[in-house]
């Protein structure tokens, strides 16, 4: 039973990084196909919400998988 349980927190920490994996990919690929953009130039901060989404996603997504890994320390005897 033990086993099974260490394995679940395990998968769930995995499972926040194969997420935060996926929203750096997504973020990545927003700005390479951005174009020249003159809103872009004139006020970056709102030409840059879906970039920026996707980074505060992934980086909750990591926040997530770090609690789950200090979880799973904390219950290991």
């Amino acid at each position: 039973m033990a086993a099974t349980a260490e394995q679940a927190r395990l998968t769930t920490a995995e499972e926040f990084a194969a997420k935060a994996r996926k929203h750096e990919a997504a973020a990545e690929r927003i700005r390479a196909e951005r174009g020249y953009s003159a809103m872009r130039h004139k006020w970056p901060a709102m030409a840059l919400g879906a970039e920026n989404a996707e980074r505060d996603r992934a980086e909750a997504a990591r926040r997530a998988e770090a609690e789950a890994r200090a979880r799973e320390t904390a219950a290991k005897p």
